[in-house]
Formats: C-alpha cells, sequence, structure tokens
C-alpha cells in the first residue's frame, strides 16, 4: 500500500512592509518660525518708525489694490483644478479647498493643506483622480513660475548692476529653473503625474486602479491660460506695490522682484511662510536698487498683512465650513451614490 506523502505546508509571503513618511518632530516648525520672527523684527527695527509709519500714511486706501491682485490668483488657480478635475466637482467647493489648503501650505512646509484637500475632493471623485489633478496642478503651477522667474532674471540682470556674488547665484537660480520649466512642460502630457499619483496613493493604503491616462493636448490648452493669468497676477503685485512706494511702474523691475523672492523662498522652505527671509530680502533689495530702505520694509510688511489675511480666511472657512461642509457632503453622497 502505497503511502500518502504528507501535505506540504506553505509559508504565506511575508507582508509587504508599507512605505512610511519620514515624521518632522512639531517643535520644527514652531523654532523656524520663532527664528523668522526675530529676523523680521531686526529688519523693522533698523528703520525709525515714524519712517515706516509715513510710507504706510502715503500708500493710504490704495493697498487693496496689493490684496485684489493675489485674490485674482487664487480664483483662477482654482478654476484650473476645476476643470482638471472634469468639472465633476463644483467650483465653489474647489475654490474653498484652494483657500483652506493654500492656508495650512504656508504654515506646515508647503505641504500641510494638501492631505486635507485630497480627503476633501476625494468625496466627490475617486482619489487616485484627485491626486492626478494636483500633481497636473502642481506640475503646471511650478512650470509656469520657473520659467516666468526664469526669463525675468535673464533679463533684469542684464540691466542691474549687482554685487557678483548676488548676480553669480541669481544666474544659477534662473538657469536651473529653465531647465527644470522645459523639463516639467515635456512631462506634463506623459502618464507620470497619474502613475505618481497612483505610487502616493499606495503609500497612503489605498489602491489606484483606474486606468492612467495622459492629459489630453485640448485639457492642456484649455486650462494654460489660467496659469499664465496666475503668474501675470504675481508680477503686477510687485509691481504695483512698487509702483505706490515709488510713484513708478516698471514691468521689469516687478519680475526681477518677483524671481529673486522666489529663490529666496526656495532656498528658505524650512521656514514657515519664509517668515522675516521676504522681509530682508526686500529691504536689501530696495537699498541695492536706491529705492530706499523703509520703503523695502513696507514692501515686505504689505505683502506680509496679505499671505496673513490670505491665510486667516483660509483657516477661517476651513473651521467654519467643517460641521455644514460635512453635512452637506453626506447629502450629496446619499443622492448621487460613491464616486466611481
Amino acid at each position: 500500500m502505497l503511502e500518502t506523502p504528507p501535505a506540504t505546508i506553505r509559508t504565506p509571503p511575508p507582508a509587504r512592509r508599507r512605505f512610511r513618511w519620514p515624521k518632522i518632530p512639531k517643535w520644527v516648525d514652531s523654532a523656524f518660525a520663532i527664528l523668522g520672527l526675530a529676523t523680521l523684527v531686526y529688519v523693522v527695527s533698523r528703520y525709525p518708525l515714524g519712517q515706516i509709519a509715513a510710507e504706510c500714511r502715503a500708500i493710504g486706501p490704495r493697498v487693496v489694490l496689493v490684496f485684489l491682485l493675489p485674490l485674482g490668483w487664487i480664483l483662477s488657480g482654482a478654476t484650473a483644478v476645476y476643470l482638471l478635475l472634469e468639472r465633476r466637482v463644483t467650483w465653489r467647493r474647489v475654490l474653498w479647498a484652494r483657500f483652506a489648503a493654500d492656508a495650512y501650505n504656508a504654515l506646515f512646509f508647503s505641504v500641510g493643506g494638501e492631505p486635507f484637500r485630497v480627503r476633501f475632493l476625494s468625496r466627490f471623485v475617486s482619489t487616485d483622480q484627485v491626486l492626478s489633478a494636483l500633481l497636473r496642478d502642481r506640475m503646471l503651477d511650478m512650470i509656469s513660475g520657473y520659467l516666468v522667474s526664469a526669463v525675468f532674471l535673464f533679463i533684469s540682470l542684464g540691466r542691474y548692476t549687482l554685487p557678483s556674488a548676488l548676480s553669480a547665484g541669481l544666474y544659477a537660480y534662473a538657469a536651473v529653473t529653465f531647465v527644470l520649466g522645459l523639463a516639467g512642460a515635456l512631462l506634463v502630457t506623459s502618464r507620470l503625474p497619474a502613475r505618481f499619483g497612483g505610487f502616493v496613493l499606495r503609500a497612503l493604503g489605498g489602491s489606484a486602479n483606474s486606468p492612467l491616462t495622459r492629459l489630453p493636448t485640448r485639457e492642456l490648452v484649455r486650462v494654460l491660460p489660467f496659469y499664465a493669468l496666475s503668474r501675470a497676477l504675481g508680477v503686477l503685485e510687485n509691481g504695483a506695490l512698487i509702483w505706490l512706494l515709488g510713484g513708478r511702474f516698471d514691468l521689469v523691475l516687478a519680475g526681477f522682484f518677483d524671481g529673486a523672492l522666489n529663490a529666496a523662498g526656495a532656498i528658505s522652505f524650512f521656514v514657515p511662510g519664509s517668515l522675516g527671509v521676504y522681509e530682508g530680502i526686500s529691504v536689501y533689495l530696495f537699498n541695492l536698487l536706491a529705492l530706499g530702505g523703509p520703503q523695502g520694509v513696507v514692501f515686505g510688511l504689505v505683502r506680509r498683512a496679505r499671505m496673513l489675511t490670505f491665510n486667516a480666511i483660509g483657516v477661517a472657512l476651513h473651521w467654519l465650513g467643517r460641521r455644514s461642509g460635512e453635512e452637506g457632503l453626506l447629502k450629496v453622497k446619499d443622492e448621487v451614490g460613491p464616486a466611481p
């Protein structure tokens, strides 16, 4: 009689370790924020408060222009995301999420608001579609910012006499950002954003099973004007504020400030909102170009006031809309069913 061979015991494969993003200690934000605040206090204290107050009074109510232009680029950016989501989420909800996400991004290393925006928009469409849209939004915003900054820096650096070290640093920044902008432009119609969105989704514990498609050329052509408009309004904000302080409007000078401040922001990414960095660079550039030290302080303070105002609006919209927003979302889900 043949003996039955013993059953083979199959050992299950080891569980796949899930990727975990490194955690940043909670005190890091606070430490850099305190350092930035100290820098801001130092910059302001270098000039008599009377001169700074006089420059503020000279601007007067016209300063509202500096607040309206950024509002325009927020509306334009929200419209671009609305189109990237194929109009499947109402524009009002996309705008609400943009305000809240931008506010938290300014406070927490430029990424604090993105998880919230992904969770919120995923209530209406699939998460991988949201990730693909937001990654494309980030990429298009990056491309437009890099190319605009690089072009203005290349033009303006040939016009102004700057210290050799500063000029070389800005030329290097312009060259790198120009190359990155061109590389991003070549990739924007590829499947890379959607593939990366699937990787991020799997890293967060989900699954990206929807087909990953390219961004059609017609969709790219449809959204590009909104990114161009956002960048134009950003340059005009600097130009308008320089005009209010100096009495003349110079588009190349406005573009130079836009590129130089973007370079400062890239270097000081670890400081929440680049607190103190923007103000210090603004005063330095105003002195360097003989535009006046107190005027540079006011330039930095007005821009900071605009940032804080929009951050406060974003946080307020988030917290005030949480309860009513959740009820509304549940109602929408009951009516239209789960997102595909």
